[in-house]
């Protein structure tokens, strides 16, 4: 759906709550919890399953959570944008990555572009006490990201490596 589509449909007021920006490509999240992208579009950075460039906001599908057979959107809660790759945290926890990955800032294991949002691994089992973390934030550089868990460990994702730092 495109923006000025849902800006028309909607009655309430309808107010942007997030802004994020990569290079050359932006992502806006609505009161309602949807996001719109919209810009350059070369390493599918704008999750709509194609590469071509949209100069019109258009909607971010939400990821379809399958639960035995129970389907339902799980929309975003945050997204994380570097020069050209997203980390999104879904209302689920879930986390997902999409767009370029020439040096696995995606964390997938392989350097595969993703146009659409992509399923992250769990974070790893803890060093210290062999907890199970959960991602709980990213900061996304040009080709690389860093993910904080709830048990307050730095991962570090560049050239296919998984750094966990206990610090």
């Amino acid at each position: 759906m495109l923006l000025n589509d849902y800006w028309n449909r909607n009655t309430t007021t309808i107010i942007v709550t997030k802004v994020q920006c990569g290079s050359y490509y932006s992502l806006i999240q609505m009161n309602d919890g949807r996001w719109f992208v919209f810009g350059f579009n070369y390493y599918g950075q704008l999750g709509i399953g194609n590469t071509q460039q949209q100069e019109t906001p258009i909607e971010l599908p939400s990821p379809i959570v399958d639960n035995e057979n129970d389907t339902k959107d799980n929309r975003f809660i945050n997204i994380f944008c570097g020069f050209s790759h997203n980390i999104g945290i879904a209302e689920n926890g879930d986390c997902y990555g999409w767009g370029r990955n020439d040096e696995g800032e995606l964390g997938l294991d392989n350097n595969q572009e993703y146009s659409t949002p992509t399923r992250l691994k769990e974070a790893p089992l803890s060093t210290v006490n062999q907890v199970q973390q959960r991602y709980i934030w990213f900061s996304c550089g040009s080709f690389h990201t860093v993910a904080l868990t709830n048990l307050g460990i730095v991962v570090l994702t560049v050239q296919q490596l998984l750094i966990q730092f206990n610090l």
